[in-house]
């Protein structure tokens, strides 16, 4: 009775997207469009998000595919890029109500020196709502859209970014009720430094600020040979949880990133379940 009560429960609280995923190294792009191919000509991502044992039929997942319009000779260090990417997105609230996102993004990348970049994107989104259950006027479906704008400065060392999402907060009303999306800003920070020949620390966070309200995660942890990391996090008013990476691993012409974190919920936190989540990237490097 659990399962099928508890998207119940969650259906008032209008709208999960700016908190569906905590790895968010792994997934910024969703958030902060200027994010995009920041350090690439081409990747693709997909992420997969979920509760552990009975509610796992709770879970979000997305993927998208970002590419560099620029020809290759016109790629090199010292010219700007325009990348392109389109995403799908979605969230189940249990097995009746459904949340999905149609992304399309744009971003512009411009060399303000040899290994320092600033920048700039936007997002539109594509809105549905559908809630598809027994009884009377317990089933519909409405569309709406939405967009995002953001800009980064970057190195290879460390990445600052500010967006501003949902920035036209829609309202959706698939059943006899509006549900409200409100707009959100999102800062974000990530910071390598070397402490020894093999070794990184890398340091991260993101906030986001909505209608009043401040939620937040941090995340701390060590990187080895630039391959296998570890790392812990402190997710306010959700949990905490750890991370384990593996980077820039061969694959044909490519390269592969693999992401497993999980969530321990904190007190006073429902439901008192722990999650999980996967995150994977494939990308040619620049």
């Amino acid at each position: 009775m659990v399962v099928l009560f508890l998207p119940f429960s969650h259906l008032f609280g209008q709208d999960n997207f700016s908190e569906s995923f905590f790895a968010f190294t792994r997934n910024i792009q969703l958030h902060l469009p200027s994010n995009a191919c920041a350090e690439n000509d081409f990747e693709g991502n997909i992420g997969y998000r979920t509760y552990s044992g009975k509610l796992s039929v709770i879970r979000s997942y997305y993927a998208d595919a970002n590419f560099n319009l620029r020809k290759k000779e016109f790629s090199s260090p010292g010219h700007s890029k325009r990348v392109v990417g389109l995403g799908f997105y979605n969230d189940r609230e249990g097995d009746f109500f459904s949340k999905t996102r149609i992304l399309s993004r744009y971003a512009i990348h411009i060399p303000l020196s040899e290994d320092l970049f600033l920048s700039g994107g936007a997002s539109f989104h594509l809105i549905n709502y559908n809630f598809n259950a027994s009884g009377s006027g317990a089933s519909g479906s409405d569309w709406a859209w939405s967009g995002s704008v953001g800009t980064t400065l970057y190195s290879s060392t460390f990445k600052l970014g500010v967006s501003f999402n949902d920035i036209n907060s829609p309202d959706v009303r698939p059943i006899i009720y509006d549900f409200t999306i409100p707009s959100y800003l999102t800062l974000y920070g990530e910071k390598f430094q070397d402490i020894s020949e093999n070794i990184k620390l890398n340091a991260a966070g993101r906030c986001n600020l909505k209608q009043g309200s401040v939620i937040y995660i941090l995340k701390l942890g060590l990187v080895f040979s630039s391959t296998v990391g570890v790392s812990g996090f402190y997710y306010a008013k959700k949990g905490t949880g750890f991370a384990f990476d593996l980077n820039k691993i061969k694959l044909h012409n490519g390269f592969t990133d693999f992401s497993f974190a999980y969530l321990l919920p904190g007190q006073n936190v429902s439901p008192e379940v722990s999650q999980y989540e996967l995150n994977l990237r494939f990308f040619i490097d620049r």
